[in-house]
């Protein structure tokens, strides 16, 4: 049951797991207690321990649920009610972007390198607002292309292309400021684009396109000193263009392995894939090159998922997802057009279990079933359509950042924050989910467990946490378990409500705090000519009090709701635009 004033939310705290245990006729220690809780699973039935409310539903198709989401269920299908929010668009300079990467440095920042006619720019941005809190140039000279990638919580690698010299230097940063360390060149005689993988913090991959062959050059890291150790080149003299790349899990002894998608150029320019891998000695060998796309492939983009594939993003004769499995290449998805021929505009980005496609200011989740593709609801992200050399990354679970250069605002450097609820995106979403909590992780058609009330387990809690909705609440006594409860169970409960300037037995205040009170105080925090007033109901009786001003107020109970009124609007603790505060106790 909703417990509201005036439309607004009431909330509360209340008396903890071990207390209310006691009020069962629990007469352990509170020791014993969490030994109890610990050990009689997840329907608990000690002595003097209230027995729970689990029951189990059915995820909604297109619903990705994680346990501790408080959510709907109807007819057994369980559901998010959200409501989409539009996204806030960040102007970064008046600069024109020519071209960007992005990644994740930290939970509060991530780092931008984009790039202009004049020279690259190393952007912090803030993971929460999207915009940026210092930039600095990262060359002085203008560059054909450029990459980056984290290494650890306050350092970054940047490599970028000048006219056919490869060269990389480590980024630091430091508080809210960048630095950087010195130039070093990696290889000449390189054409196209040319990206960097952190294998660790302390070593890196280059990888590139030099005198017709794809290459790998290993660097080593040393604060912000590179050098360079060995040069690998795939076999068979491969000319690769529209490089991509992504970080795969280590072999089972430990070889880090890099997944490369490319178009060879030299074979109608077929989009391809191999896996890369390198040992403790920076030795590199490569497995088989396979087909993923017959056509000839333009503007790759790749990304590993969570779900233990490699997911690509390209183009042929229009925008296609194609996804397959790094350890066998050759199992993977029919490919699935998503748009048509928009060269530029595209990109692909793993948040948490889901995959995001985004093209021409329109960004989708991709979800896989089996060999078989999905894609949810498109959202439009920018109203310009023309959304320049996206890059994206992840914030946490299911936000991530997108840069771009705005084609409706003369193509200036620009971020914005996106949200994934289930399979839909948007700015962000408002959550109206109030019936249960969800007690495991589930996705479209999985039937999950569901708490109601009581002591439950719910997986991935920790001690202490709260969980606070319209509807329901939760406390965690310990990991892994919640007290759930109805919000007026704990005690009491908090509000407030604004003045709306009518008084009169007419035209009362009504408060509906979900239960009989056997006090309400209300405060006046604003309220204008009758500021500081406080307004006591004692017993839940029908009385008359009278205010500090001298006005009188006439009450009445009836079950859960309080009504009053007096012969003025802030007399009646109502004036019109003024904020009052109340708490109302059992």
């Amino acid at each position: 049951m909703a417990i509201k004033v005036n439309g607004k939310l009431v909330a509360g705290l209340g008396k903890s797991a071990y207390e209310q245990a006691q009020e069962g006729g629990y007469t352990g220690t509170e020791e014993e207690f969490i030994s109890a809780l610990a050990n009689i699973g997840s329907n608990p039935t000690a002595e003097g321990l209230p027995v729970n409310d689990v029951r189990t539903g059915t995820v909604r198709d297109g619903q990705s649920i994680a346990a501790g989401d408080v959510v709907n269920v109807q007819d057994g299908e369980i559901y998010h009610d959200v409501v989409a929010q539009k996204n806030v668009e960040n102007r970064l300079n008046t600069v024109v972007m020519t071209g960007s990467d992005l990644f994740k440095l930290n939970e509060s920042y991530s780092i931008l390198i984009g790039n202009s006619s004049s020279n690259p720019v190393a952007y912090l941005i803030d993971n929460t607002t999207g915009k940026s809190v210092y930039s600095v140039s990262a060359y002085l000279s203008a560059v054909l292309s450029v990459s980056g990638a984290r290494l650890d919580d306050t350092h970054f690698v940047v490599q970028a292309l000048t006219q056919t010299t490869l060269f990389a230097k480590i980024g630091t940063v430091n508080g809210t400021s960048i630095s950087f360390g010195e130039q070093t060149n990696i290889i000449s005689a390189v054409t196209g684009s040319a990206p960097v993988v952190a294998l660790e913090a302390d070593r890196i991959m280059s990888i590139f396109t030099s005198s017709s062959k794809l290459g790998i050059g290993i660097s080593l890291v040393n604060g912000t000193t590179i050098t360079q150790k060995q040069t690998y080149y795939l076999p068979g003299n491969v000319n690769a263009g529209h490089i991509s790349a992504t970080r795969i899990p280590d072999d089972d002894s430990g070889n880090k392995r890099v997944c490369i998608c490319f178009s060879d150029t030299g074979d109608g320019n077929k989009g391809k894939a191999v896996i890369a891998t390198v040992d403790s000695a920076n030795a590199v060998t490569f497995g088989e090159v396979v087909t993923f796309n017959e056509a000839s492939t333009t503007d790759i983009h790749c990304t590993y998922s969570l779900d233990g594939w490699v997911y690509v993003l390209f183009i042929d004769s229009a925008t296609q997802m194609i996804a397959f499995n790094p350890e066998l290449l050759t199992e993977k998805t029919e490919k699935k057009q998503i748009a048509g021929s928009i060269p530029n505009l595209v990109e692909i980005c793993a948040v948490g279990h889901s995959v995001v496609g985004i093209y021409s200011s329109y960004a989708q989740t991709i979800y896989r079933t089996g060999n078989v593709l999905n894609i949810g609801a498109q959202y439009n992200w920018n109203n310009s359509y023309q959304g320049l050399f996206p890059s994206a990354s992840i914030t946490e679970n299911n936000r991530f950042i997108i840069a771009y250069a705005d084609g409706g605002n003369s193509s200036y450097g620009t971020t914005t924050i996106l949200e994934i609820s289930g399979n839909r995106i948007a700015g962000s979403f408002l959550n109206n989910s109030k019936d249960a909590i969800a007690l495991e992780s589930g996705e479209g058609g999985d039937t999950i467990k569901l708490g109601f009330g009581g002591y439950c387990a719910c997986e991935g809690i920790t001690a202490g946490q709260t969980i606070d909705s319209e509807g329901i609440t939760a406390y965690s006594p310990l990991d892994g378990w919640l007290e759930i409860k109805d919000p007026w169970a704990r005690g009491y409960v908090t509000g407030e409500y604004t003045g709306d300037g009518t008084y009169g037995a007419d035209n009362p205040t009504v408060i509906d705090v979900g239960f009989r009170p056997e006090c309400l105080i209300i405060g006046a925090e604003s309220a204008n000519s009758a500021t500081g007033a406080v307004f006591v109901l004692l017993n839940g009786v029908n009385l008359s009090y009278s205010l500090p001003n001298g006005g009188a107020v006439n009450v009445s109970v009836n079950e859960s709701q309080i009504l009053f009124y007096g012969n003025s609007a802030s007399g009646q603790m109502n004036a019109s635009g003024s904020v009052y505060r109340y708490i109302a106790w059992r």
